[in-house]
């Protein structure tokens, strides 16, 4: 699977402004956890592991980010976020790299719960991971 922007469901919206969810069901896997990165100073990344089982959407809820992936085979992916109701799904096997620009509020929805065992911390445990796993 590759890592693709998704829609997020607006079931409101008018002059009150837009309401967005996200439900089991209609993502592409169960919600085991849900986070968010905020009060970031402006040009901080963050990021830099990969995942050997954890889907992940990411969503800008306010701001823009500008994430940077890549597979174990080295081909890149860049996606630029700056909508609350657009989501990036990283699945597994993505080595990912996020650059926060101002005000930027950052709300992720995991297919599991928190697991330091699941992180590749290091790019070159990454690819070396991966390429096993082939």
């Amino acid at each position: 699977m590759k890592p693709v922007i998704i829609d997020i469901d607006t079931i409101v919206s008018d002059e009150k402004g837009k309401l967005s969810v996200a439900e089991n069901g209609k993502i592409p896997f169960q919600i085991k956890r849900v986070f968010w990165t905020h009060d970031l100073p402006e040009d901080t990344t963050r990021g830099y592991h990969a995942h050997r089982e954890t889907f992940q959407i990411l969503i800008a809820l306010s701001g823009t980010i500008h994430v940077e992936l890549e597979d174990a085979e080295g081909h890149m992916f860049k996606f630029k976020l700056d909508s609350a109701d657009k989501g990036l799904l990283i699945p597994p096997q993505y080595w990912h790299v996020m650059y926060y620009k101002k005000n930027v509020i950052q709300l992720v929805l995991a297919s599991h719960e928190y697991n330091e065992a699941d992180y590749l911390r290091r790019y070159n445990d990454f690819k070396e991971y991966w390429k096993n796993k082939q």
